[in-house]
């Protein structure tokens, strides 16, 4: 993992519904970014124990073990009291993990060093980023935004980051795309 944002799975449809990103941070942990409905959610480690939490850039908050905050109308339930109905998305924290949920567009499991996404089915063969493009043919999943067939896990991250700030500081594939109309056929399926 480098110091950029690397898209690890993200609906790449003409109106996505979430994306997920990660990068190192200066912790030396993970950061999370996620995009669900053209909402930014960024849990971002504070220390070795503490995470931020920003909702579209708002105010940084934490949530304790077993709370819930429910988005839009950023409330914080504990211990499950209270549950509400109707939300876009909801972050809750169990022991270490965090959960982003959002009913049929993804769910997102983070731990401060593991991240792992549940796509729903309606997302199949329109999926992109560092888990493939979910149409399950393992033989093309190396494939870069370019549909360019990568050969390992560091060319992977390299094709898939993003260079939010525009230092020019991300990582780059070190040889030529070498695009081939079979991977685009194949993503087709």
């Amino acid at each position: 993992m480098h110091d950029c944002w690397t898209l690890v799975s993200g609906h790449c449809a003409e109106d996505p519904e979430y994306a997920v990103f990660v990068k190192r941070d200066n912790h030396r942990q993970m950061a999370l970014m996620v995009f669900i409905g053209g909402h930014k959610v960024e849990i971002l480690p504070s220390s070795s124990s503490r995470y931020d939490i920003a909702v579209d850039g708002g105010e940084a908050f934490d949530i304790s073990k077993d709370d819930t905050y429910y988005y839009p109308s950023q409330t914080v339930v504990a211990n499950g009291d209270h549950a509400e109905k109707s939300y876009m998305f909801k972050i809750y924290k169990w022991e270490g993990t965090f959960t982003i949920d959002s009913f049929l567009r993804t769910t997102v499991h983070y731990d401060g060093s593991h991240v792992s996404i549940v796509a729903p089915p309606h997302v199949k063969g329109q999926q992109c980023g560092m888990c493939g493009d979910f149409n399950r043919d393992h033989r093309y999943e190396m494939l870069g935004p370019q549909e360019c067939q990568l050969r390992n896990g560091k060319e992977m991250a390299a094709a898939w980051s993003w260079d939010k700030e525009g230092a020019g500081d991300c990582p780059q594939v070190e040889r030529e795309c070498q695009y081939s109309e079979e991977n685009y056929f194949v993503k087709q399926t």
